[in-house]
C-alpha cells in the first residue's frame, strides 16, 4: 500500500495551517499547476510512445477493449452520481471526482484548476480510496465479476497499480487487455474531468 500521497497531504496541510508560505506565493499556485499540467501530458506521452506493446495489444484485442474501458468508465459515472446523492455532494463535484477512474493524481491537479482546493480534495480522497479499495479487494471482485469486472473496477489504475493484482486474481492472459483498458482510460479522464465539471456546473449541479 503506496502511503506517500497521504504523507504528502498532510504536510501540506500542516504548512498551510502554519502559514509559514507568504500569501504572495500561494497565488502563484495556478501557474505552477499549468506547468505540472503541462509536464505531465509530456511524460504521459513519451511513455506511451515508448511502449510498443500498448499498440500491438490495440491492434490484436480491437474494439473488445474499448467497450471494457468505456463500460468502466460509465459504471465510475454511474457509481459518482450515486454517491452524491448519498452524501449530499454536488453533481459537478461527485460524477467529475468519479470520472477520475482511480487517477487520483491528474484528477486532484484538473479540479483544484477549474473548481477549486475543496473539491480537488475530494478528488484526490476519492480517487486513492477507490485505488486502495481495489487492491485490497481484487479477489471478491474477480469472484463476483469475473475478468472484465476486474479490469472495469481497476479503471485508470489497470495499467499499472492495479495490474499485478488483476492478473493474480484472474491469470496472465487478461494483462494486455488490462493494460490497454487502463491507457485508454488514463488518456480520457485529463479531458473529461474538467469537461464534465464545467458542463454540470453551469447547469446548477
Amino acid at each position: 500500500m503506496n502511503l506517500r500521497p497521504f504523507l504528502v497531504l498532510i504536510i501540506g496541510i500542516l504548512i498551510g495551517y502554519s502559514k509559514i508560505i507568504p500569501k504572495n506565493i500561494i497565488e502563484l499556485n495556478s501557474s505552477a499547476i499549468r506547468l505540472a499540467l503541462f509536464a505531465l501530458f509530456i511524460v504521459i506521452g513519451i511513455d506511451m510512445g515508448r511502449e510498443k506493446r500498448l499498440w500491438e495489444s490495440l491492434k490484436e484485442l480491437k474494439s473488445r477493449v474499448f467497450i471494457i474501458a468505456f463500460a468502466g468508465l460509465a459504471g465510475s459515472l454511474a457509481g459518482g452520481a450515486v454517491a452524491s446523492l448519498l452524501t449530499n455532494t454536488p453533481f459537478s463535484t461527485g460524477i467529475a471526482s468519479a470520472a477520475g477512474s482511480g487517477y487520483y493524481s491528474i484528477t486532484t491537479l484538473m479540479l483544484k484548476e477549474v473548481a477549486g482546493p475543496s473539491q480537488a480534495l475530494i478528488g484526490f480522497l476519492s480517487n486513492l480510496l477507490r485505488e486502495l479499495i481495489v487492491i485490497v479487494g481484487m479477489p471478491l471482485i474477480a469472484k463476483i465479476w469475473g475478468k472484465a469486472g476486474c479490469v472495469g473496477a481497476a479503471g485508470a489504475t489497470a495499467m499499472d497499480t492495479a495490474l499485478p493484482f488483476i492478473i493474480k486474481s484472474v491469470g496472465k492472459e487478461i494483462g494486455v487487455l488490462s493494460f490497454a483498458s487502463g491507457v485508454i482510460i488514463t488518456i480520457t479522464v485529463p479531458f473529461i474531468v474538467p469537461a464534465i465539471y464545467r458542463i454540470l456546473s453551469s447547469l446548477g449541479w
